[in-house]
């Protein structure tokens, strides 16, 4: 799916209950009782990518919520119970519904005696999809979006302006991110702070990526004057190959971790959030980025801790 609402947002406009009492209004869609599930979480046999990661974390986010972990499974299992429908199924189309007839990005959050459906139209990489919504990784797709960039910044701004007014030590956070990842064509608020979004994983393998990332990188540097923050990728191979199930050998690039670090701290970058795969070198890079913090000098010759 494009989008696919959280669970607070789910929990804002469903009439829901997690509460003890028995339901009082049969119009209430009540997803747990006394600290247990009363309804499942149905996805296809064989979802989509978008389906088959939308699911579990609205489970996730369910049991953070009320304590009861709600079951996932498909309609073909013969789910008995309140349903939530997330992505096309065998049961959304029980009810008509199919991805293929909605327009690009649109969403459905659709109501049904015992059931709710969230689903919307998965993208698909096709020539079309990519003229009309942009798959944008380089300076050059990225420009012929400008509108999309100028339009983004310019709520930002907009934002930023009212939050001075009550709140003048305040900061807007905000990624610069996919398809406005490049800076506006009009000046950024002092008081937005920016994350700039680095693909440092295929930094070995793919020297054209590392360069187009950090002139966004410097662009951005000049553009704004609020504190600067980054948001890392280190998630290849590891997470399409979980996705995916098949085996795959994870990448190990202490030296350009350390020199990426080396670089990011003497810019000044405040803090950094890494999208990354959980695993031991995962744990490593940390470490790594724990002893930069403390010592950037340290980390010239790309040395992992312990060395």
């Amino acid at each position: 799916m494009k989008r696919l609402l959280s669970a607070g947002a789910l929990c804002a406009i469903l009439p829901v209950t997690l509460g003890t009492q028995p339901d009082a209004d049969a119009a209430t869609f009540t997803l747990v009782q006394r600290g247990e599930p009363t309804c499942s979480i149905v996805i296809a046999e064989n979802p989509s990518p978008a389906a088959r990661l939308a699911a579990p974390e609205l489970q996730f986010h369910l049991l953070r919520i009320s304590g009861a972990q709600i079951p996932i499974g498909s309609h073909e299992a013969e789910v008995e119970g309140r349903r939530i429908l997330v992505g096309e199924s065998a049961a959304t189309r029980e009810f008509g519904l199919r991805g293929q007839d909605f327009p690009p990005q649109e969403y459905l959050v659709a109501f049904r005696p015992e059931t709710v459906t969230l689903m919307g139209r998965d993208w698909e990489d096709t020539e079309a999809n990519r003229k009309l919504e942009g798959r944008p990784m380089v300076g050059e797709s990225l420009a012929a979006l400008r509108h999309r960039l100028d339009y983004w910044f310019s709520f930002v701004n907009a934002v930023a302006r009212e939050v001075r007014q009550t709140h003048p030590d305040k900061y807007i956070a905000t990624l610069a991110y996919w398809a406005y990842a490049l800076p506006p064509t009009f000046p950024v608020e002092p008081n937005v702070s920016v994350a700039t979004c680095l693909h440092t994983c295929y930094y070995p393998v793919h020297p054209e990526m590392k360069e187009n990332d950090l002139r966004f990188y410097r662009d951005w540097q000049v553009k704004t004057a609020g504190p600067m923050f980054l948001r890392v990728y280190y998630h290849h191979p590891m997470e399409p190959a979980l996705i995916g199930r098949w085996k795959c050998f994870p990448h190990v690039m202490v030296h350009q971790t350390a020199d990426a670090m080396r670089l990011f701290l003497r810019d000044g970058v405040r803090g950094i959030f890494e999208c990354g795969e959980q695993d031991q070198l995962e744990q490593q890079r940390v470490a790594l980025w724990r002893q930069a913090f403390w010592d950037w000098t340290q980390q010239g010759r790309g040395q992992s801790p312990g060395r």
